[in-house]
């Protein structure tokens, strides 16, 4: 028989529990050296005569009832763990773990059919995800081709930025933002398949601040002369009231009081689900004067919905104007500031709730020449019927 290992316990003076084991890194279950104290002989015998029992079982007869093929195997393993500093348990456990993630996981193509779903009926703010959005996580998911394929769990940092390679420090940005809420919906009970976000591990591009775009008061003029008469509100209230696209969509004429001389924008139909209220200036109650005399008190939306974006780009392309991303209310927050000089009051009109929203992504220094063009732009003199301009309990 084997010799049978001799593990005895040694007294140590001046501790609590003198009693020790000591077991070599060649018998240790860790591979390492290993100290075990006890207050009394006797419970470090019984623990002394439990290791002895575990290294025959396991030590002796564990490996006379291996292959000498499994012998090799074990030992490479042993080499392979051994500049890491870890026990064999230990990386059989962290793979057993990471097997058993890989097979509760989906791949990234079939996430994203079902995230898809998901936006499909979601609700932010009591309202659905906007189209503009919906359409920026369908032109997302295609940039990534090599991932689509993968189980989520094998997707990391560096596979995303390899599909990155080429794209614009702007373009990165926009599409690792769509792509973190996408990771981490993944993440969520009760789907839970994945740990971490990969996206947020790639670093965002540093683009600075840069200039914010605004249309000149000659080509605001060119946009309005080009709108189609049903339109022309909508670019009416984008320009002389900085209405957010969006927020236009949902307008109606009914929060329209130009006799009282402002716009109720109640929270189901702003940005931020606050109410506030803006301001008519006098260059958009002119416009709106002109309008309802030529086409009656109006009803409804403020904005045509069908075929609202083909129009929109029809009418710029007419206008011969380049598309400015958020432009008409970038270009209403410039001129405003430049001629009225009342930064709280614009805060109230845009529903900004700090200075920073306002000067680092609304606001260009124009001049006050600039911007009282803008504020004069009228509409041509026509015949005009005369139209009784009610208070907004009987219409706009």
């Amino acid at each position: 028989m084997p010799k049978r290992s001799s593990i005895a316990p040694n007294k140590v003076q001046g501790r609590v529990k003198p009693w020790k084991i000591d077991l070599p890194s060649s018998l240790s279950p860790t591979g390492k050296r290993q100290r075990f104290f006890f207050a009394t002989k006797q419970e470090a015998s019984n623990f002394g005569d439990e290791q002895r029992t575990r290294i025959d079982n396991y030590g002796t007869a564990g490996l006379s009832g291996l292959s000498p093929a499994q012998l090799e195997q074990a030992a490479l393993a042993f080499d392979a763990i051994k500049p890491h500093g870890v026990t064999l348990n230990e990386a059989i456990k962290e793979w057993c773990a990471l097997r058993v993630a890989r097979d509760a996981t989906v791949t990234f193509s079939v996430a994203e059919e079902q995230y898809m779903a998901y936006i499909a009926t979601k609700k932010v703010k009591g309202r659905p995800v906007s189209d503009s959005y919906r359409s920026q996580i369908k032109q997302t998911f295609p940039r990534f081709p090599s991932l689509h394929s993968l189980p989520l769990t094998d997707i990391d940092g560096k596979k995303i930025a390899g599909d990155m390679v080429k794209m614009t420090p702007a373009t990165k940005n926009a599409l690792l933002r769509v792509l973190s809420a996408f990771f981490s919906w993944c993440g969520q009970t009760p789907r839970e398949w994945i740990k971490t976000n990969p996206a947020a591990k790639v670093p965002r591009e540093s683009i600075g601040a840069g200039e914010v775009a605004l249309y000149a008061p000659d080509e605001v003029k060119r946009i309005l002369a080009a709108s189609p008469d049903d339109l022309l509100p909508h670019f009416l209230f984008g320009f002389f009231a900085g209405i957010r696209p969006e927020e236009l969509e949902r307008l109606q004429w009914e929060h329209v009081n130009i006799a009282e001389g402002h716009i109720e924008m109640p929270a189901s139909i702003t940005k931020t689900a606050t109410r506030r209220v803006v301001a008519i200036d006098p260059t958009l109650s002119a416009w709106l004067r002109s309008y309802i005399s030529r086409r009656g008190i109006p009803r409804g939306n403020v904005t045509p919905l069908k075929n609202l974006r083909r129009r929109l780009r029809a009418t710029r392309k007419a206008a011969k104007v380049e598309t400015i991303q958020d432009g008409m209310r970038h270009s209403y927050a410039s001129y405003w500031l430049a001629v009225n000089k009342d930064e709280h009051r614009l805060r109230e009109n845009l529903g900004h709730r700090s200075s920073d929203e306002l000067w680092d992504h609304y606001h260009r220094a124009c001049t006050e020449k600039e911007a009282k063009q803008f504020w004069a732009i009228r509409p041509e003199e026509k015949k005009q019927r005369k139209i009784v301009l009610f208070k907004r309990e009987k219409a706009a």
